[in-house]
């Protein structure tokens, strides 16, 4: 393989030289040899996918291809592939246009219309006769490589003069450029001629049949055998020896083509929305370009030139018979369908004056379809949406209807569970008619809460506003005013703040609660607690007495006030949290001790005044009889001086 690239074999005769090659016959050499295997591979692995699928069988005429190209293709620089790629564009697009233009003609033959003014579309055989065909730039570029001392340079002149007058052809403003233009289908295209002839050649070395029959790699040796088979074939008298790049080109395009007429072609356009082959992207230029060079356009511009829509009979009549009067779609009913279309077609230019009316040649019946140019298919479709909106108002309105009465049925039952609710309780009529009046406790009144709760909810999913709403938020408002005063009344119920009890009942009483047992309970708390706060105030004070001195007559003061209020002898009176029965107990216990305790000092006292009594009698008496002796002794004196 090495010396099959570096050495190429020089025969004269019968004599064979080796020669080497230089660097760039070297590459040519190995890209030839890599096109050549790449070519036949393809070959062989298409050979043997058909033999697969056979299984054996005759597989004559019995195909189908997918054929894959790539779009008309046009670069900075555009050299010999790119002229290929755009040829076979080129004849692929003629074979587009020729087909719907025969489907066309077709489609009018077989429903008997004929088209005025004849149909016509834009054909690019000029521009195929100007690349492939006897007098042709590839066939000049063949004839090009048997020229002694040829080159790219003497190709482009030919070229520029053999079709100077040609339309398509694109000549350069600056001599020598080396490059022409063609006018493509798809847009103008500039060749750059270096390395056309090179190219062109595309010529393996000859020994490498017998280097792929050596090779130990089974499908190279296959391919080796049919390569050696072809050589053989073509060194036959009269065949030619050497085949060029186009010329083997053409004639596998030219196979192409043939099959392509033969067969039954579906067409797949397919558009790229961006370059960056991203999703969500639309570039609406690059779309435009491809639309216009795939043809699209023109196949678009074909249809409309004549009759742009064919409507099959059954759906004509199933699609317009809605833009007639009701008395024309009674007449077509049970008709064969085309003596219905026939019908609606004479009716159609009274109903179509409302839309600004049409060409009675604008729309001809066929054998089986009814053919329609755009303008008219328009006036249709308006006409017909107009009908349309008239059937959906009605239908709106039938359902809006029903709807609506069905919402109010649904409505009207969920209201009567709530006016029965409010009529169950509606309080607050006459003085005194409350929720704890007619239900007792608090847990009856939150029992109706609960009743309410899944029918209020049920009233305020509906879409219409809560009839009574602002009686029902007044009445539960109540309500729940009532069971809150009564919690709360009985959270006092052994409280001993005056002002919180006072505070709850006159709440009550303006709830109009005055009549429950526990507002009167309340009420005799409240009495008590004024009586008897300030009596257990006054005994813990006169218990304390004064720097720790209890004084009787204080104690006694407090016990004549409790007398006073008749809580002395009836001490199960006293509010139990109060303690007043224990202080009362406390408040005669220190009476007595503190009565017992001035007895014993008062009979001290006596005891101490009479002591106090007999001394000073005992000293007057002793005064008294010195006084006796002191007078007896002056009388003695006295009588003594005499």
């Amino acid at each position: 393989l090495k010396k099959m690239v570096l050495v190429r074999l020089i025969k004269v005769g019968r004599d064979v030289t080796e020669a080497g090659r230089t660097v760039a016959q070297a590459e040519q050499a190995r890209d030839g040899l890599a096109r050549l295997i790449y070519g036949r591979l393809f070959k062989y692995l298409i050979e043997e996918i058909n033999k697969t699928l056979s299984e054996g069988a005759p597989t004559e005429g019995q195909y189908f291809g997918v054929l894959d190209i790539a779009g008309f293709e046009s670069f900075e620089k555009n050299s010999i592939e790119q002229l290929f790629i755009n040829l076979s564009n080129e004849h692929l697009q003629a074979h587009f246009n020729n087909h719907i233009f025969k489907m066309e003609l077709d489609d009018y033959k077989a429903e008997g219309v004929e088209v005025a003014g004849g149909l016509t579309y834009q054909a690019n055989d000029d521009i195929i006769a100007l690349i492939d065909s006897k007098s042709s730039i590839l066939a000049t570029l063949d004839e090009e490589i048997s020229v002694p001392k040829a080159t790219d340079m003497t190709f482009v002149a030919k070229v520029l003069k053999n079709f100077d007058k040609h339309p398509r052809l694109i000549k350069s403003k600056f001599a020598n450029a080396g490059n022409f233009g063609i006018a493509h289908f798809a847009g103008p295209v500039t060749y750059e001629v270096a390395g056309f002839l090179e190219k062109n050649v595309d010529k393996p070395p000859d020994e490498s049949a017998d280097v792929f029959l050596t090779s130990s790699f089974g499908v190279l040796k296959k391919i080796g055998e049919k390569i050696a088979a072809e050589l053989a074939e073509a060194s036959a008298p009269g065949k030619k020896k050497v085949k060029t790049v186009a010329s083997t080109f053409r004639a596998s395009l030219a196979q192409l083509i043939d099959k392509l007429n033969k067969a039954e072609p579906h067409f797949i356009r397919c558009i790229k929305p961006n370059q960056a082959k991203v999703p969500n992207q639309f570039e609406p230029t690059i779309v435009m370009d491809q639309l216009n060079c795939s043809g699209v356009f023109e196949a678009v511009r074909i249809r409309q030139s004549g009759f742009a829509s064919r409507v099959p009979f059954p759906d004509f009549l199933a699609r317009y018979r809605t833009v007639v009067p009701k008395s024309v779609t009674k007449e077509i009913r049970g008709k064969p369908e085309a003596d219905g279309v026939k019908i609606l077609l004479e009716a159609l230019p009274e109903a179509l004056t409302s839309v600004g009316g049409y060409d009675p040649n604008d729309i001809i019946m066929g054998t089986s379809k009814v053919f329609c140019r755009s303008r008219v298919m328009n006036l249709l479709d308006k006409l017909r949406d107009m009908m349309l909106s008239g059937f959906v108002i009605d239908i709106q309105r039938v359902w809006r209807g029903y709807s609506v009465r069905k919402m109010m049925k649904g409505c009207q039952a969920i209201y009567k569970e709530l006016d029965a609710w409010i009529e169950t309780n509606n309080f607050y009529q006459s003085p005194g008619a409350t929720a704890l009046a007619k239900w007792k406790t608090p847990e009856a009144v939150e029992a109706e809460f609960e009743r309410l709760k899944p029918i209020a909810e049920k009233a305020q999913a509906l879409p219409l506003k809560m009839p009574r709403e602002k009686e029902l938020d007044k009445l539960t408002h109540r309500m729940h005013q009532e069971v809150k005063c009564f919690q709360d009344m009985q959270g006092v119920a052994t409280s001993l703040d005056p002002l919180d009890i006072e505070r709850l009942v006159s709440r009550a009483k303006d709830l109009e609660l005055a009549a429950l047992s526990e507002v009167a309970s309340l009420e005799g708390r409240l009495a008590a607690l004024k009586i008897q706060l300030p009596l257990v105030e006054a005994m813990q004070n006169t218990l304390k007495g004064e720097n720790g001195e209890v004084f009787l007559e204080d104690c006694e003061e407090v016990l004549g006030e409790v007398a006073k209020a008749g809580l002395k002898d009836s001490t199960g009176n006293w509010i139990s949290e109060l303690a007043g029965a224990t202080l009362l107990e406390t408040l005669l216990t220190k009476i007595a001790e503190l009565k017992e305790a001035r007895r014993k000092e008062e009979e001290a006292e006596a005891a101490a005044a009479a002591a106090a009594a007999a001394e000073a009698a005992a000293a007057e008496e002793a005064k008294r009889k010195e006084q006796e002796q002191a007078a007896a002794a002056a009388a003695a004196a006295a009588a003594a001086s005499a």
